[in-house]
């Protein structure tokens, strides 16, 4: 364990802190907070262990937070990186470790990323968000076809 300079702690983290989530993980040390989640997402060169300093502070605050490791970074960096492994897998992990804290804190994460890292989060809410809409499309198609069997006009 070693101080930075803001006073933090840089820790390696504990056993059962993890979580594998398919090809990535999600790192989530204090549990019990409430409020809208934080999801981390370090860049390309680092891992979850950057956000310790910021795990503790906004945990002991009450804010629940976790931060997301994508395959090969950090505590995963002993896993093999896969040379095939693109930006839309990276995304995929960042995507995977929030809708696993949609679950587990039934509340959509604020996410939170440095360098890559926001690339990554910022990719991930707009292919959840073109999902929303591409479910809303359907969801509105199937009604214009149940109208259309039934003899009526929908708007």
């Amino acid at each position: 364990m070693v101080a930075d300079a803001f006073g933090w702690r840089l820790r390696d983290p504990a056993p059962g802190e993890f979580r594998r989530l398919g090809h990535g993980e999600m790192w989530r040390p204090h549990e019990g907070a409430a409020g809208q989640p934080l999801l981390f997402v370090p860049g390309g060169y680092r891992g979850a262990w950057c956000y310790g300093g910021y795990l503790d502070t906004f945990a002991a605050a009450g804010v629940a937070c976790a931060a997301a490791e994508p395959r090969g970074h950090g505590v995963l960096a002993g896993d093999e990186l896969d040379p095939r492994a693109v930006l839309a897998d990276y995304v995929a992990d960042v995507a995977a470790a929030a809708r696993h804290l949609v679950k587990i804190e039934d509340a959509a994460p604020v996410l939170v990323g440095h360098s890559l890292g926001a690339l990554g989060a910022a990719l991930a809410v707009f292919n959840a968000a073109k999902l929303a809409r591409s479910g809303m499309e359907r969801e509105r198609l199937d009604a214009g076809r149940a109208a259309a069997a039934a003899g009526k006009r929908h708007p």
